[in-house]
């Protein structure tokens, strides 16, 4: 069984577009998407068309998914002034999606586990526990630590920081195959994962697939969002500016 892994597309349909034509030579039997569509990109909608396409047997909802829930009616706009002025950021992109579209997003579960060629598998976006915790070991609760711990996982599939790490909690190992959409690590290529998955093993296989980020960041310059300024350091140089 051949799964693939992918995460933090952040609306770039350039990255998305070469990953799915790898994903057209790798033929995995599953693809799991874990979190974090459409915020801090020029192309919220046609990634999310993509992401159908594909089509994607786990959708898990991101940090950044989640704040779309303001958008479709599921909750009420925020007062607190930092979220206020988030809220503005993310119109950017709400406008562009459908109501259908923001009922998907907003439909999608923080944490699911499967069970593959006898191997229990979690996908989550920051932690199974929260989606806007970055999941560090050493930094996890002792409460945290113990409920993830007890989930009995062979293998923990997780995304939000942008960065390729593993760890190992327990007997449990943890994989973050970084970003799709850009990344925090110093790459500037479109980042996923492959899971070979046997009965006695799972391999796990980092893919850097090349794409156009010059005609990205060209189309960036044109349409001037607001986000412009960072997210074009951050697709030159793969890292957030201070970063």
């Amino acid at each position: 069984m051949k799964a693939a892994v992918l995460s933090d597309i952040h609306a770039n349909r350039y990255a998305l577009e070469a990953v799915a034509e790898d994903l057209r030579n790798e033929r995995p039997d599953i693809i799991c998407f874990l979190g974090d569509i459409a915020l801090f990109g020029l192309y919220p909608s046609q990634c999310l068309e993509l992401l159908r396409a594909l089509p994607c047997e786990v959708c898990i909802k991101g940090n950044t998914d989640e704040f779309f829930e303001y958008f479709a009616g599921v909750k009420t706009p925020p007062e607190d002034a930092h979220e206020a002025y988030l809220y503005e950021l993310y119109r950017y992109s709400a406008r562009q999606l459908s109501p259908e579209d923001l009922k998907q997003i907003s439909s999608w579960k923080i944490f699911e586990q499967r069970t593959i060629e006898e191997h229990t598998i979690g996908f989550c976006h920051g932690t199974p526990l929260n989606n806007d915790q970055v999941f560090a070991p050493q930094q996890l609760s002792r409460t945290d630590d113990r409920k993830i711990r007890q989930l009995g996982l062979d293998l923990l599939c997780f995304a939000h920081s942008h960065r390729q790490t593993e760890y190992l909690l327990g007997n449990t190992l943890c994989i973050n195959f970084g970003a799709v959409g850009y990344a925090f690590d110093g790459t500037t290529t479109a980042n996923y994962g492959i899971l070979d998955i046997q009965k006695d093993r799972i391999h796990p296989v980092q893919k850097h697939i090349p794409y156009d980020v010059d005609a990205y960041i060209r189309d960036i310059r044109s349409e001037a969002p607001p986000f412009a300024d960072d997210l074009i350091h951050i697709l030159q140089y793969g890292r957030p500016p201070g970063g």
